[in-house]
């Protein structure tokens, strides 16, 4: 929906469609996010789901990173206990960390490819993107 490359931070808008909304800027839901260079990455979602997600990745070799990833959600009203609720945490379980599984199994055998088939909607975002991150590295891609 929207992206800003600033310096280090690139921030951008996420949105699903509510397929039935009268509005046709309803949204399902949004994902407000700040990469800030390429190892670090903060989202905020708003709609049918409240919560923050904090991802950070520190290079351990050129093959190897370490992924540092956390989920915050709001309290309930008049929730003051130290420990997270079950239900929450058996939510973010089977949301989150079981999905990220997956993800990173993806993730692993990716390659980079320099001039990717693009949708149409998609280019100019992503574009940025690539154009922003190329300030983070000190050699080009082989």
């Amino acid at each position: 929906m929207d992206w800003k490359a600033e310096g280090p931070f690139y921030r951008s808008v996420t949105g699903w469609p509510l397929p039935t909304a009268k509005n046709p800027d309803g949204m399902a839901m949004k994902i407000h996010g700040v990469s800030c260079g390429v190892g670090g990455s903060y989202a905020v979602f708003e709609g049918s789901v409240h919560y923050r997600l904090a991802f950070f990745t520190t290079p351990i070799d050129d093959e190897c990173s370490d992924l540092f990833y956390s989920i915050w959600w709001p309290r309930d009203e008049g929730d003051d206990s130290v420990a997270v609720p079950d239900h929450y945490r058996e939510r973010a379980e089977k949301e989150f960390l079981r999905t990220l599984w997956n993800d990173l199994e993806i993730w692993r055998y990716q390659i980079y490819v320099e001039n990717p088939a693009l949708a149409q909607q998609d280019a100019r975002p992503y574009g940025a993107l690539r154009k922003w991150a190329k300030q983070f590295y000190e050699i080009e891609p082989v």
